[in-house]
């Protein structure tokens, strides 16, 4: 089996680097414990890493938190649900899913049989014509977004891609949930180190990279 060799470099020493938006992070790990009971379940369900898991997604907690007061999705899902994810794509939910990202989620289960018997209840739908209404109802819930976050996981592990330590890999599976893992490796590792998070690459705002607050909830994760 082909191993590709990803070598990153990780700007947080230690995982000591002021980081901003310390309100939103306290704020992310406060609803992180107050479901740490479903999370525990699902963890032990699909057999992966609570914290590391956990910590790939917890920037987009903490995204959720700054714009969760502008967040009016209704008129968009319904205009998705009539034209699909080419014409209307957003993030909802608590780990700011986009639905390009769960359609290409499905499309990577399907692809490995142990997968797709694994994580059935995700890419099963009553009928085609009711695959995105159910696949948006799920993704309003954030049990719903567990499953999706612990397949991710999965499907990045199935990579087998090889890293000098945790850290690396934890910096280049944010990048991948962020970017895009169906991008190549090359960009993913490029983009690990971009500054356009919270507000985006376009935005003047001061920002930090996405996996950043990946690996800072995963270096304090004893500390929490």
């Amino acid at each position: 089996m082909k191993l590709l060799s990803i070598l990153l470099f990780i700007g947080i020493a230690n995982g000591s680097a002021s980081l901003s938006f310390q309100e939103e992070r306290a704020s992310a790990i406060a609803f992180l414990s107050a479901n740490a009971f479903l999370i525990e379940a699902k963890a032990n369900r699909y057999a992966q890493p609570t914290e590391e898991v956990l910590a790939v997604v917890f920037p987009e907690l903490i995204r959720y938190d700054i714009v969760k007061d502008l967040i009016e999705t209704k008129v968009l899902e319904q205009a998705y649900i009539n034209n699909g994810s080419n014409k209307v794509d957003f993030s909802i939910g608590r780990f700011q899913m986009k639905i390009s990202f769960i359609e290409k989620l499905e499309e990577a289960i399907c692809a490995s049989s142990s997968l797709q018997q694994k994580y059935e209840e995700l890419v099963s739908f009553s009928s085609e014509e009711n695959r995105r209404k159910e696949r948006m109802e799920r993704l309003k819930q954030f049990e719903f977004q567990l499953d999706y976050a612990f397949s991710f996981f999965e499907i990045m592990q199935a990579k087998n891609l090889r890293f000098r330590s945790k850290e690396d890999q934890l910096t280049w599976f944010a990048s991948a949930y962020n970017y895009g893992f169906w991008k190549t490796p090359k960009s993913i590792s490029a983009w690990s180190k971009v500054k356009a998070f919270p507000y985006g690459k376009y935005s003047e705002e001061p920002q930090e990279a996405y996996a950043d607050f990946a690996l800072w909830y995963f270096l304090n994760k004893d500390n929490k």
